[in-house]
């Protein structure tokens, strides 16, 4: 993690750790030979800490050269990394690009005021760092690359750091654990929670479950548990209650933070789909005035995509049922739609591993093959306007049978980069036109075809109905191809 830091950076954390943590006596001589610089550089750094970070003043002593500060009493030691953290431009960056992936390289430079070479060399190093963990920032717009897993660790082990919960948070978290085994939704007293006066901190820790899949936050069946009592038990107008008895303060952050953070881990694990917990984030945004932001969109696209398949009785839900969430969303969020469609396609695509992974698992265990296709052409008809499809399944051959109208050239990428996932099932077939299909011999599994513009995307097989309640009709050639190769 300080790997990515500059040297001046780093001599401010060691000082400041020096005094406030480990409470050494430091010289500035010996600080200057351990550190590798001159004297003056560690009276520049005592400067710079005094002017940027509310800690304790450092001062020198003008004979024996140590560092002393004022003591106070109130002071957490441990808000320094935060600061620290706070204060680092690679950081700043980072959580930028974390929060919201669709930054330019001239709107993120100007985000943080300075020119595009200078953010050039200043993402090439943290890169540098990066890499060597297995991920980096791309360029234009600014996102990252690489395995899902190695991202969410990453900034699990970056939050983490920087409030400092891993060893302030454990004792609070089971307390509370102890507290709502027998809190029920009948026997709720929200006074028992009085007291919990890391709260806060602890909704970020658990909200930071959303992020890893590591055995140490993803299988605690605790953490779990809380997840969903938060969820079931605490209403959107009970937040300013909860906070005024544990003397904290509730913002959008925090709320957006512990809603849409945790509820599409809950909808994963329990293995069950929760429409009132998607109702619910509705809700909570409405409430709060929260907007579909970048910030957010990953979560939306999770819920989106599990409110399709429930996994657990290997069933869906009422399209209808669905529908009415969509529809609400739009109608709530009518200037963020489109931008919410571009994100979903993109988590799709950043969760390629992921998905091929569980699409393998599903079939396994006898997971519906058509179920799992659903979900993809919902993904792809739903969120990309001049598609539509059809879905037929023979015994395990599945294909998905796609028509493009007037597609833009960004999304047919998007559509061939989804449909790729799925190489390993489907065939190559590249037509130019509907008749040419259909004259074709050989072991069809499907196509996509357009007729103003070359295009050649693998495919997987349709049935059924598609989503949205509306059953598209599709060309006939399409019709004809299921009695020609059926």
């Amino acid at each position: 993690m300080r790997a990515m830091i500059n040297a001046a950076s780093l001599r401010q954390l060691t000082i400041m750790e020096r005094l406030y943590i480990y409470k050494t006596s430091e010289n500035v001589m010996h600080l200057a030979n351990e550190l590798g610089c001159v004297q003056s550089t560690i009276v520049q750094a005592v400067e710079d800490i005094n002017a940027f970070y509310n800690v304790p003043k450092i001062m020198i002593d003008e004979q024996s050269k140590n560092l002393v500060y004022e003591m106070i009493v109130d002071f957490d030691d441990t808000s320094i990394y935060r600061q620290f953290y706070e204060q680092q431009i690679e950081f700043e960056i980072l959580e930028a690009i974390f929060y919201d992936s669709t930054y330019l390289q001239g709107e993120l430079a100007e985000r943080f005021h300075m020119s595009e070479s200078t953010l050039k060399r200043t993402i090439n190093r943290v890169n540098k760092s990066l890499k060597l963990i297995g991920f980096q920032i791309n360029s234009n717009p600014y996102r990252f690359h690489g395995q899902e897993s190695n991202i969410q660790n990453f900034f699990v082990q970056y939050f983490l750091e920087k409030q400092k919960v891993d060893n302030i948070i454990y004792a609070e978290v089971q307390r509370i654990f102890s507290l709502i085994e027998h809190i029920t939704i009948e026997k709720f007293d929200i006074a028992e929670l009085h007291g919990a006066e890391s709260l806060g901190k602890m909704m970020l820790f658990v909200s930071l479950i959303r992020y890893s899949q590591g055995a140490r936050f993803r299988e605690n069946a605790q953490l779990l548990k809380f997840n969903q009592w938060i969820l079931t038990n605490i209403a959107a107008e009970e937040w300013d209650v909860l906070a005024s008895h544990l003397k904290i303060e509730i913002d959008q952050e925090m709320v957006g933070n512990v809603y849409f953070f945790l509820s599409p881990e809950i909808l994963f694990n329990s293995g069950v789909m929760h429409l009132e917990v998607s109702e619910l984030l509705l809700d909570i945004a409405e409430a709060f005035e929260l907007e579909i932001t970048s910030k957010y969109s990953t979560v939306y696209a999770s819920v989106l995509s599990t409110c399709f398949i429930n996994y657990r009785n290997n069933s869906f839900i009422l399209y209808d049922q669905h529908q009415h969430f969509y529809t609400r969303m739009q109608m709530m969020f009518p200037n963020s739609t489109s931008k919410l469609n571009d994100l979903v396609v993109d988590y799709l695509l950043r969760n390629q591993d992921y998905l091929e992974n569980n699409y393998l698992k599903w079939n396994e265990s006898g997971f519906s093959i058509e179920g799992f296709a659903q979900f993809i052409i919902w993904t792809v008809v739903g969120f990309l306007p001049g598609l539509v499809g059809q879905i037929e399944a023979k015994e395990d051959k599945l294909t998905i049978a796609l028509v493009v109208d007037s597609i833009s050239d960004e999304n047919r990428y998007v559509v061939k980069r989804i449909m790729s996932l799925f190489a390993h099932s489907a065939n190559f077939v590249h037509f130019q036109n509907p008749d040419e299909m259909l004259q074709y011999k050989g072991d069809v599994r499907g196509c996509i075809t357009d007729q103003k513009n070359e295009v050649e995307i693998p495919t997987l097989r349709i049935e059924s109905r598609l989503i949205f309640g509306e059953i598209h009709r599709i060309s006939n050639f399409i019709e004809l191809l299921k009695l020609e190769h059926a």
